[in-house]
C-alpha cells in the first residue's frame, strides 16, 4: 500500500528515529541526492532536508535506500565499514562490509 501502510511517511520516519532506529543511506538516486549522501545516518535533520527537496521521508519513490544498522530489537548494532562508491544507471551505491563479532557468532551458533 502506497504510501507505507497508508500512514504519513514523515511520521513513520520520525517514529523510527525516535524509537532508536539507526539507518545509513547506501543507495541514492542521482537526480535527488549526490554521492556525498552515501553513508549518512538518517536523522531528523536529513528528513527536513529531504522534505525541502521534495524527497519522500521514507524514500518511497525510490529516492534512496538504507541499511538499518541498529534498533532496539537488535542485540547490538551492526558494525559497518564503508566500501567503494559506484554509479549504476541513475543511482549511486555504496559497498558495505558488515563485521560479525566472532564471539557473538559462536554464541549464536551454540544457541541453535
Amino acid at each position: 500500500v502506497q504510501p507505507l501502510w497508508a500512514e504519513s511517511t514523515g511520521a513513520l520516519a520520525r517514529e523510527f528515529i525516535g524509537r532508536g532506529g539507526v539507518a545509513r543511506l547506501v543507495t541514492v538516486r542521482d537526480r535527488y541526492l549526490d554521492a556525498s549522501w552515501l553513508g549518512h545516518e538518517l536523522t531528523r535533520d536529513s528528513l527536513a532536508q529531504f522534505t525541502a527537496r521534495g524527497i519522500d521521508p521514507c524514500g518511497e519513490r525510490g529516492e534512496y535506500h538504507t541499511l538499518v544498522t541498529g534498533c532496539p530489537l537488535f542485540s547490538s548494532p551492526l558494525a559497518v565499514r564503508e566500501g567503494r562508491h559506484e554509479f549504476h544507471g541513475d543511482c549511486w551505491a555504496m559497498d558495505v562490509d558488515v563485521h560479525v563479532d566472532d564471539a557473538g557468532s559462536e554464541a549464536a551458533h551454540a544457541a541453535m
